[in-house]
């Protein structure tokens, strides 16, 4: 509870900081990030840091002050009597000996910003996997640094450069100060020296920017030039922060970013200017204004707003989503009573609404105390508005907060823009107003209804979660107990051979990397016999680097290149998606078939929540795998999964600050904090793979079509999940046997591709053991690659983007027999639909289009590197932007330099 209400506040800002910097500052890199943290979080800390620093110079003045008169007593007088006489001194003073915990308050700050970003950093999982080269260290950020070897020991760096800094700070900055105080500053470097020194490399980093923000700090305080040196700092640290923001603005930032950060720039040039003597009078006049405001007593509308706004976000939001459906919310990981979730939200609210802001209010002065009073004021109305006046249909939202479609972003006008704002400037009018005693009687009365009105929701809200929950208490927590998981009833019904009918299957495997059959395919024995009669397309490439712009074409054939994907310009590009989408399934309906589609990819630009591009087509058996079988393989290896009550915890306050932005802010804080926390991991996808058996039966007594798609190949590099056991054995020294790779998204890479193609293997054999291998013709393959270090490709000048475009190609003909076969027959994944129907009673035109089919591979291929391949950046457009990052013109064998030549 201490921990949410104090520290988990801190915690949230270090991680929406961290979160925010990688999106918008992607260039910078990791290290840049933990540098801009350092830097956001200590300026922000900063005037508290400022304060306690005065009142501890003040405490040390007033104790050498009294010290004289406390030695001369303690020369003159003993027992009872120096008691009393020194109870005297101090009284006279107006000091109590426990004031001296005063020249504390510093160390008492900087413990809960470091216990947070300690917290926030150990556990950031992209930092556990990041790979980085600082001079003659090769650092591994989620590991200590282990620079040196002393015999059996290792020497870390990066602690003991921290450790130096610190001395360094503390000799600057206690300088006059008591040799008690001094021996105190190094003692506390050495006890940081001590606890972070086999920590990782990414925490020791941050901290070492900390301390070099505080001997600047301390340096600057000592320099009679300080304010000019940090301006100059800050205005160059802007520009190039404005310059970075403008070369990456055509694929990452919209306009008004950009527009509002060199407004800012601009802004803090004009600070001179504003200080000069010409506004001189116009600035003491403004002071004299805020003086006269400040002077108002602001206590009760602070007190007021930051309850109101602790019970909005805390309580009321949070008992209000969770009632409306308790029992999803009950029995997830080790956190069984769906109500914890309203208290660590409330917990977390008190915090950052109520018990910092007070921090902040005791130990300022009134101009900042008038300046919190209206911002908590502003926000509390502000919040109220935004949510039951600006509000948003956020459709189903999942036991962790995912949102089942990010459309809920879209299409929102200038309503939602300008009445948002009017209500912030009504309420600093208001705010203005209440000097007048009559006014802020109305004003205090209104917060205080509304307060005791929230107060009374959120009892009534809670308690019906309670009650609902202890209804069915005893039968949650028995099926929590006895570990039931979800039916693995066959989604696949697959017809035997003897029954004299046939089945095609597509495996789709997200961003499969086709280089690595042949190596996987010797690294597993059990593949060689696995592969029965297979093909593999060595030379085969996709006409896109991103699914956006690979699968179509992939799905459709030919028709849905990029170029030809633009060329119907009037047409909105999710809807040209869903119609490739349904090119193969509509066509084997259309001949009889039995058609099975599992996971389809971004259906209608969602990741795989909208399937209402299937609605017209109800024959077709379309269906969600992903995620639906994480607890049964979890169960079957006995591991802990992702600990679901934590993600829960946390985005259920997060789910309360998105309602309560203001309605524009809303997309950008789901997308850097919301969905960050959502991805899904490894075991998410691969499930599905791994029950892969389980899920198919022989019963079809038809023909059958199956399309399945699945994205464990698609890592987060940064987030490596593998569940599986065998997969630890997949050590860096075994895949070095077969697989050279630089760094660890190379090596992410191949374990997962590795995983799936062994579990297809699995599948392979289970097909011939049911009689159902030779009437089968099955096609593996994969939308695009991935720019990751490949041999084949060491020798060009840029040798990351043909691999991008380089796609998983497999194919196994119906009684087809024999070793895997290398073809090097130039292959585009677009030829998919042409070895699916080849030889059938199927259509030859497009059943959308009326186009007849056609593999147009006459000459060179054009492949695109394309931008704004997002699908919220382009939910409603109509076109690709194939121009900003240009592409390749290929053709032949893919491997030689000489046939890619770049499109202007």
């Amino acid at each position: 509870m201490l921990y949410d209400v104090i520290i988990a506040p801190i915690e949230g800002v270090v991680e929406f900081s961290f979160r925010l910097i990688l999106e918008v500052l992607p260039f910078i890199g990791i290290v840049g990030a933990l540098v801009g943290v350092s830097l956001l979080i200590n300026f922000l800390a900063l005037p508290l840091y400022n304060v306690a620093d005065s009142i501890k110079e003040r405490e040390r003045l007033v104790q050498l002050r009294l010290q004289k008169q406390a030695d001369r007593i303690k020369k003159a007088f003993k027992g009872d009597e120096r008691f009393m006489m020194m109870q005297t001194m101090y009284r006279q003073n107006h000091y109590h000996p426990f004031y001296s915990l005063r020249s504390s308050l510093s160390i008492l700050i900087e413990i809960p910003f470091f216990i947070a970003a300690y917290h926030y950093l150990s556990h950031n999982e992209i930092l556990q996997t990041a790979d980085i080269t600082l001079g003659f260290l090769h650092l591994n950020l989620g590991e200590a640094d282990h620079a040196f070897r002393a015999g059996p020991v290792f020497v870390n760096v990066l602690p003991l450069l921290m450790t130096l800094i610190n001395v360094v700070s503390s000799l600057v900055y206690a300088f006059n100060a008591p040799r008690k105080e001094k021996i105190q500053l190094y003692v506390l470097s050495l006890v940081f020296l001590v606890l972070l020194y086999e920590s990782p490399s990414g925490l020791v980093l941050y901290w070492i920017c900390n301390n070099l923000f505080s001997l600047c700090k301390n340096v600057l305080q000592k320099s009679p030039y300080a304010s000019r040196i940090v301006y100059a700092i800050i205005a160059v640290v802007l520009l190039v922060l404005c310059v970075g923001i403008s070369l990456i603005s055509n694929h990452h930032l919209p306009t008004v970013v950009i527009a509002a950060a060199w407004s800012v720039f601009v802004a803090f040039l004009l600070v001179p200017l504003l200080a000069c003597s010409v506004f001189k009078q116009q600035s003491r006049a403004l002071a004299r204004k805020i003086d006269c405001v400040a002077d108002y007593n602001w206590g009760g509308v602070f007190i007021l707003s930051a309850a109101g706004l602790c019970l909005f976000l805390g309580f009321v939001l949070p008992s209000s989503v969770i009632a409306t459906s308790p029992l999803e919310f009950s029995c997830l990981g080790e956190t069984d009573s769906p109500f914890n979730y309203v208290v660590s939200t409330f917990a977390f609210f008190l915090g950052f609404c109520v018990f910092w802001p007070a921090v902040v209010y005791r130990l300022f002065g009134k101009r900042v105390k008038a300046c919190l009073a209206l911002l908590l004021f502003v926000l509390f109305v502000s919040a109220l508005a935004n949510v039951y006046f600006f509000s948003y249909d956020y459709g189903h939202i999942s036991q962790t907060f995912a949102f089942e479609s990010k459309a809920v972003f879209k299409g929102k006008g200038n309503f939602y823009v300008i009445f948002p704002a009017l209500v912030a400037l009504l309420s600093c009018v208001v705010f203005f107003l209440s000097r007048n005693k009559k006014v802020y009687g109305a004003v205090f009365s209104a917060l205080f209804i509304v307060c005791s009105a929230e107060f009374v929701l959120g009892v009534s809200k809670s308690a019906f979660i309670i009650t609902k929950y202890n209804a069915h208490k005893t039968d949650l927590l028995a099926a929590k107990n006895a570990g039931k998981q979800k039916s693995l009833s066959p989604v696949f019904n697959l017809a035997r051979a003897d029954s004299g009918k046939k089945n095609v299957i597509i495996i789709f495997l997200d961003r499969g990397i086709n280089s690595f059959v042949p190596r996987v395919v010797q690294q597993y024995s059990g593949l060689h016999d696995a592969f029965d009669g297979f093909v593999w397309f060595r030379n085969a490439l996709s006409f896109g680097n991103f699914t956006t712009v690979g699968v179509p074409a992939m799905l459709g054939g030919y028709e849905y290149t990029p170029e030809n994907i633009n060329a119907r310009g009037s047409e909105r590009l999710r809807d040209k998606h869903n119609e490739a989408t349904l090119v193969l399934p509509k066509l084997f309906l259309d001949a009889g078939w039995r058609v099975t589609v599992t996971d389809p990819p971004l259906p209608n630009y969602s990741e795989k929540t909208d399937l209402s591009a299937f609605a017209a087509f109800p024959e077709i058996q379309v269906s969600e795998l992903a995620g639906r079988y994480n607890g049964n393989y979890l169960e079957a290896l006995h591991k802990k999964g992702r600990e679901v009550d934590k993600i829960c915890k946390k985005q259920a306050r997060n789910f309360c600050i998105i309602q309560a932005l203001f309605p524009k802010a809303r997309m950008y804080f789901y997308y850097i904090v919301m969905d960050a926390i959502n991805e899904t991991s490894f075991e998410h996808n691969y499930a599905s793979l791994y029950f892969f058996n389980e899920l198919t039966d022989f019963t079809s007594n038809d023909n059958t079509f199956m399309f399945i798609e699945n994205d464990a190949t698609h890592p987060n590099s940064d987030a490596p999940d593998w569940g599986e056991e065998d997969s630890l054995l997949i050590g860096e020294d075994e895949v070095k046997k077969y697989y050279d790779f630089k760094d660890s998204t190379d090596l992410v890479h191949y374990r997962v591709n590795a995983l799936c193609l062994k579990a297809i293997g699995k599948w392979l054999h289970f097909l011939k053991e049911n009689n159902a291998y030779d009437n089968s013709r099955i096609i593996i393959v994969s939308d695009h690659g991935r720019g990751i270090h490949l041999e084949e490709f060491a020798d060009f000048d840029d040798a990351l983007a043909p691999a991008f475009f380089s796609a998983l190609f497999m194919y196994k003909d119906f009684d087809s027999h024999g070793e895997l076969r290398t073809d090097n027959t130039f292959m585009m994944n677009a030829d998919t639909l042409f070895l699916a129907k080849e030889g059938l009673a199927v259509s030859d035109e497009n059943p959308f289009t009326k186009q007849p089919f056609a593999q147009h591979k006459d000459g060179e291929m054009h492949v695109y590197y394309a931008a704004n391949t997002l699908m919220s950046r382009i939910y409603n457009d109509k076109k690709f932007d194939l121009t900003s990052h240009g592409g390749w013109a290929v053709k032949d064998d893919i491997f030689d330099e000489k046939n890619w030549r770049r499109l202007k």
